[in-house]
């Protein structure tokens, strides 16, 4: 429908990228600005076509350059355009949920380097299962809602903020089994504890290590901070349990 300087969509379809698009909203030019204002619900998309076509997902979601496999999207988005018919990156702003049945991530340069500094060769390659994402958009940042998944037995947790720059501001959570642990890794980790005061205790690690990790930089250039607070009261908490054991006996 087009009226008053204003193109409206309603309910347009399009089979595109491996999947289905439903798109609702419009397209203005009204007082001489290029303004639009979307809802758009995509179904089993194949990620990485789609990170090829759409050069908006590499300021959205950088991931998707090391992504494979199919994710469904439900996103409500307003920008203005420029002269390009183009998103103006500074005017976007929106919310939005992405889901996948199945999703492999390799060699992302954050996971990456998590990996090798704790030693743990599991989440080299991530085989994530069904999940969702929840996300807003505003002022060239996007926020995502924590989320969780399971892979390769170790459970992770995540949130945090990634600027249209790829800068990154995410708090990351690992629950892993010590097997999973490397040499080197149970080394990194020996340590950090050893700065905690845990003096004369005995620092074995438990069966399941918890790290928070702290992720800042970018997503080429990450920076790495380690919280083994959980793990040192995991440790506590064992002692405590077999000095309790050994008055009882």
């Amino acid at each position: 429908v087009l009226q008053d300087e204003k193109l409206d969509f309603k309910g347009i379809n399009a089979e595109t990228l491996g999947g289905n698009v439903t798109i609702n909203g419009f397209y203005s030019t009204k007082g001489g600005e290029t303004d639009t204002d979307f809802s758009i619900t995509a179904a089993e998309m194949n990620i990485a076509r789609s990170y090829e076509s759409l050069k908006l997902l590499e300021k959205v979601a950088p991931v998707a350059e090391y992504a494979n496999g199919d994710v469904s999207a439900r996103l409500n988005m307003r920008s203005r355009l420029d002269e390009n018919l183009k998103p103006v990156p500074e005017t976007i702003s929106g919310k939005g949920r992405v889901e996948t049945k199945g999703l492999l991530v390799e060699d992302f340069p954050p996971i990456r380097k998590l990996a090798l500094l704790l030693d743990v060769d599991a989440l080299d390659t991530l085989r994530v299962p069904e999940a969702a994402v929840d996300f807003t958009i505003e002022k060239g940042l996007v926020t995502t809602a924590p989320f969780s998944f399971t892979v390769n037995d170790i459970r992770l947790s995540a949130s945090g903020i990634t600027g249209f720059d790829k800068s990154l501001d995410w708090k990351i959570g690992l629950e892993i089994p010590k097997k999973y642990i490397g040499k080197a890794g149970v080394e990194t980790i020996t340590g950090l504890l050893e700065k905690l005061p845990l003096k004369n205790m005995n620092l074995t690690l438990p069966d399941t290590v918890v790290v928070d990790a702290a992720l800042k930089g970018s997503v080429t250039k990450p920076e790495i901070g380690l919280d083994l607070g959980k793990t040192a009261d995991r440790i506590v908490m064992r002692l405590k349990e077999n000095l309790q054991k050994e008055v009882s006996d």
